[in-house]
């Protein structure tokens, strides 16, 4: 499951790019040489391109099966659940007798649930979990709580599947005006009419030394509705669409002159780091952002995805998602904005909402007072499933599930609702979008939800 902003590792063609003409094609080397290319990408982060020399290495050598375990990692890093599917199947395959693999038995009952197999994967968790009932590692034992909860999130999603009565939400995939072959994430309205969102629009990379980094940058697009059409996306006006950063998930004040997003840099491995900063509207589009201080911009971690609301006191504030806590993945968090529009110290939200999982993509809807976010770290039918919470007494209640169709077998994030107009917009990798590959990989795209 996404566990930060959206970066995908990009394709590369080299018989039409003179940049990467050093690296050879698969088909022409020995199975060891392939091996020795995919160890190398991978190395470098560059999965989706290594896995094409761990396939020929493969197919030249039956025999090389130790290059399973990779190519299903691999293909599960990338979201390509059905190929990770077969390989982790393999893998079992090979240690049917000892089931000594619990790795590949539960990555291999996972992928199943992420297809949607609810049935089978329910009996591939149970079965993981009395493989290794005798198997005393911490580590183990913390699987077996996760095996626990994602049969539940199994029997949830065959419940929500099997539902046959009347659901008066839809969720509709946004054309390709909207919508391009890589993520589309981040969508927000700033009113009826105009749709603010991010997107990565190449898949074109260039070569620096040895090493991929990104021609092109997340940047910031808006898009106009005129009946039930979307426009063909724009760019938004101003300096925040800065040269050489990743930029987007933006946050809107009640003024309309004031915006938080996102700021990103990636280095040499494709790691990214991001900060939140703040711009003002000027005359000609939105100024140049300044980076918030420490207290939102933890040094050295990612800090993300900001949207107003308010918290379970009744105050205004800043939610964000940072991975600031060493091993506890990303959290959500929130900073007061006083009364002259600065913000107060941070503090991690309370624990019926943060978990051992990664908690993100918040958006408070002031109309309801509801505030929903993404978790994988709860009983739910995909990897990624959006929740709503509302405040009482001071205390947030116990986060529900919003079910079918905003939720999936696979990711969903990034969820925003306006009352007022009945209509919003979840991101997912849910099959049916403009991938570029498999049907959930690299294929984050945006759909309208609406009441009807």
């Amino acid at each position: 499951a996404q566990t930060t902003d959206p970066v995908k590792p990009k394709t590369f063609n080299p018989k039409t790019d003179d940049k990467l003409k050093e690296i050879p094609e698969p088909v022409t080397l020995t199975w060891q040489k392939n091996k020795s290319w995919g160890d190398k990408l991978f190395d470098q982060g560059r999965i989706f391109n290594g896995l094409r020399y761990y396939e020929e290495a493969v197919r030249k050598n039956q025999q090389a099966t130790y290059l399973f375990q990779k190519m299903a990692d691999g293909y599960f890093a990338l979201r390509n659940y059905w190929a990770a599917n077969k390989y982790y199947k393999l893998l079992v395959d090979i240690d049917t007798s000892k089931h000594n693999n619990y790795y590949a038995l539960y990555q291999y009952a996972l992928t199943d649930k992420y297809i949607g197999n609810y049935e089978k994967a329910k009996l591939g968790f149970e079965l993981f979990n009395r493989t290794t009932q005798n198997v005393h590692d911490k580590e183990i034992e913390d699987q077996r709580k996760k095996a626990d909860r994602e049969s539940l999130g199994c029997d949830l999603g065959i419940q929500m599947r099997d539902d046959k009565t009347f659901k008066e939400i839809k969720a509709i995939h946004l054309d390709s005006n909207v919508n391009h072959p890589n993520t589309d994430y981040a969508p927000v309205l700033t009113d009826a009419r105009t749709l603010v969102y991010s997107s990565w629009v190449s898949d074109s990379v260039i070569l620096i030394g040895k090493k991929e980094k990104y021609a092109t940058f997340s940047r910031i697009y808006t898009s106009k509705k005129t009946g039930n059409v979307w426009s063909k996306a724009e760019l938004v006006p101003g300096e925040i669409n800065k040269i050489n950063f990743h930029v987007g998930n933006t946050a809107f004040a009640a003024d309309g002159k004031t915006l938080y997003y996102t700021q990103c840099l990636q280095d040499d491995d494709q790691r990214i780091r991001c900060n939140i900063c703040k711009s003002l509207l000027g005359d000609s589009g939105w100024v140049a952002g300044i980076k918030l201080d420490a207290s939102i911009n933890a040094p050295g971690a990612t800090n993300t995805e900001p949207a107003f609301g308010k918290n379970e006191a009744g105050e205004n504030v800043l939610y964000f998602a940072s991975d600031r806590n060493k091993d506890k993945g990303l959290d959500l968090f929130y900073a007061k904005v006083n009364t002259d529009g600065s913000l107060g110290k941070a503090q991690a939200m309370g624990g019926n909402i943060n978990t051992d999982g990664d908690e993100m993509t918040p958006f408070y809807d002031f109309q309801t007072n509801t505030l929903y976010f993404s978790s994988n770290g709860r009983v739910g039918i995909g990897g990624l499933d959006v929740y709503k919470t509302k405040a009482g007494n001071g205390t947030w209640s116990e986060p529900e599930n919003l079910g079918m169709p905003v939720n999936s077998s696979v990711d969903d994030y990034d969820y925003f609702w306006s009352e007022k107009d009945g209509l919003g917009f979840v991101v997912s990798n849910r099959p049916g979008g403009y991938g570029l590959q498999a049907a959930t990989y690299c294929s984050d795209d945006i759909y309208q939800v609406y009441q009807y």
